[in-house]
């Protein structure tokens, strides 16, 4: 700064730094001030649109009635801390209302979850805002899982031999070698001879109920740790069975193939 001493120059310049601080610092306040739902913890679906936003006022009330868009009425059900919303359309007077699941929020969190088509038209949601779904969460838990199952499976046996009953499966050596065979005229590399988990809902487990999709909700860790420890009990002997069943196939298998190779 010309004609001005060093020092005054780092003085000014660090005044003039401090005062546009604060000024940003005042805009940013002054604009969550003028846009409170810009807070980054509410979920994305608030900001979408001014009915959005009234939606989600109703939903922050202690005592929910029904709320009306119209020819819509979005009707609550409360249930362990969640809201199942149903939505009513009155287009004819003369019929009953049609009455249909339309997504399912946590009360804590705000969070929205098996959002339909219809309600995502009516609060004017984005096509590309994603929200979680009972089939998606229930994929991704046998998915999750069936990974965990198939990690204990190789480095925690110890959750198996606790199990306390037989764990050898009754199989023959003609059986094991015979499967070797097939596998080796199918061309399958011996490092895909072994048994994956694959345990599913609904097929060899039980359903996957709204009361375990809400804990999964919530606890996503805890519901997969809680489903792991059930399925080691239930399934823990079978597949620790076909662990060894396979075991034995993959064996054979390198046996067969160093003795053709000779």
């Amino acid at each position: 700064m010309c004609g001005v001493p060093d020092k005054m120059a780092d003085g000014i310049t660090e005044k003039l730094m401090s005062r546009k601080a604060k000024r940003g610092k005042l805009q940013v306040e002054h604009a969550q001030e003028k846009h409170p739902y810009a807070n980054r913890s509410l979920p994305e679906w608030i900001r979408c649109s001014e009915r959005s936003r009234e939606f989600y006022r109703w939903l922050k009330k202690e005592s929910l009635r029904p709320l009306n868009f119209g020819a819509y009425a979005i009707r609550p059900i409360l249930r362990d801390g969640f809201c199942f919303l149903f939505l009513e359309t009155h287009f004819h007077k003369s019929r009953k209302p049609d009455s249909r699941l339309a997504a399912v929020c946590d009360r804590e969190t705000f969070r929205l979850s098996d959002v339909s088509n219809a309600l995502r038209r009516l609060l004017q949601f984005p096509d590309d805002l994603v929200f979680e779904s009972k089939l998606h969460a229930r994929m991704k838990l046998e998915k999750e899982v069936n990974a965990r199952l198939l990690y204990d499976m190789e480095h925690r046996q110890e959750l198996f031999f606790a199990l306390g009953r037989g764990i050898i499966p009754a199989v023959s050596r003609a059986e094991i070698h015979g499967r070797a065979m097939e596998m080796l005229e199918k061309g399958i590399p011996e490092e895909e001879i072994r048994y994956i988990p694959d345990i599913r809902f609904g097929r060899e487990a039980g359903g996957f109920t709204w009361q375990r999709y809400l804990f999964y909700l919530r606890s996503p860790k805890e519901a997969a740790d809680r489903l792991e420890q059930e399925w080691i009990m239930q399934f823990g002997e079978m597949i620790f069975q076909e662990k060894i069943r396979y075991s034995g196939i993959r064996e054979d298998y390198r046996y067969t193939l160093e003795r053709q190779k000779k």
